[in-house]
């Protein structure tokens, strides 16, 4: 039969920021007389959120950096760059983790085709991150302390370090999401399986991923600036002992494909 969808897995918890965070949407969008450096919002209830895309990204680089498989040139691995760094001697472990990547965050389309068997292990990107959005009671707390934005403004001066003096057009105003805020979580993973092949994706590897993700994740921060502190977070589950929750959806396959056999015969 090839390849088939074999199991989604959900897992889900809160992101606690420690420190404000700035997602920014550029300096095209100013807007006269607001904060220069604006972060991101809903454009239909104005709260603040965090783009799946920015996680996602970054739980991408801090696991291509631990692993040694980031580009020196700053692209995103990509099958091929694998592909080359195997053929310079990289570990068989580092290339098969290389491979897991690929599998839970994607690679290129453009580059099937240059090993069709690998190739079809790799695709389709098995992660989904969803944009993250304030739990209620973290939406209402924010908007008593700092008002209906549910932002603060942070200025930093760049300031000469002999003569104490700021420099001139030195100051800088950003927004930030306060520190204290709690978004949700719920990211899914497909797991896939080719019998035919003799394969099939262990959704232990991809969890194991994504826990050393979230764990750099705690140690380096999230969104701009964060090497000057800005984005700290904690991530956490509603367990005592703060693990991720992660549960598979269609892991009784048996009754599923049953159900969905008897619902086809219904309409017929």
């Amino acid at each position: 039969m090839g390849k088939r969808l074999w199991d989604v897995w959900e897992v889900e918890g809160e992101l606690l920021l420690k420190t404000g965070l700035h997602i920014g949407i550029g300096r095209e969008s100013l807007k006269i007389g607001g904060v220069e450096n604006q972060i991101v919002r809903d454009p239909l209830t104005g709260m603040p959120y965090i783009p799946g895309s920015s996680l996602k990204g970054r739980l991408r680089a801090l696991l291509e950096l631990y692993f040694g498989l980031f580009s020196e040139k700053g692209d995103v691995l990509s099958y091929k760059s694998l592909s080359q760094l195997k053929l310079k001697g990289l570990e068989k472990s580092k290339f098969e983790t290389g491979l897991y990547i690929l599998k839970l965050f994607g690679t290129s389309a453009d580059e099937a085709g240059l090993d069709e068997e690998e190739i079809n292990e790799v695709f389709p990107s098995r992660l989904v991150v969803p944009d993250l959005f304030l739990k209620e009671a973290s939406a209402s707390e924010l908007r008593e302390r700092v008002g209906s934005l549910m932002a603060e403004e942070k200025t930093e001066v760049k300031i000469n370090r002999i003569t104490g003096t700021t420099y001139s057009a030195a100051l800088n105003q950003s927004e930030r999401i306060p520190a204290g805020a709690v978004f949700k979580f719920n990211l899914r993973f497909k797991t896939f399986k080719d019998e035919e092949a003799g394969w099939e994706d262990s959704p232990q590897l991809f969890l194991n991923l994504l826990a050393t993700a979230f764990y750099l994740l705690e140690l380096n921060g999230l969104g701009g600036r964060s090497s000057r502190g800005y984005g700290m977070v904690e991530v956490f589950s509603k367990e005592a002992d703060k693990r991720l929750i992660a549960r598979p959806r269609l892991s009784k396959r048996k009754t599923v494909e049953a159900e969905v056999k008897n619902h086809f015969a219904e309409e017929d």
